[in-house]
C-alpha cells in the first residue's frame, strides 16, 4: 500500500491526525503536493458517491 492509499484510508476513518502524519510523509517520499491533493479529492468523490448511495449518512459527510 503506498503513503498516498494510507492518506486516503484515514480520510475515510475520519483520522485527522493520521491524514497530516502522511500527507508529511508522502511530500517527505517526493510525492508533490498536486498528487496529494489528487489522492485527497479522489477519497472525498468516494465519500460522495458512498453518500449518493445511502451508503453514509449526512453526519458522515460532515465529518470527511
Amino acid at each position: 500500500m503506498s503513503v498516498l492509499d494510507k492518506v486516503v484510508l484515514d480520510l475515510f476513518s475520519y483520522d485527522v491526525d493520521g491524514i497530516k502524519v502522511d500527507v508529511e510523509k508522502a511530500l517527505e517520499k517526493g510525492f508533490s503536493p498536486l498528487e496529494v491533493i489528487n489522492a485527497l479529492s479522489n477519497g472525498m468523490r468516494e465519500i460522495g458517491d458512498k453518500f449518493a448511495r445511502l451508503e453514509l449518512f449526512l453526519t458522515d459527510l460532515m465529518m470527511a
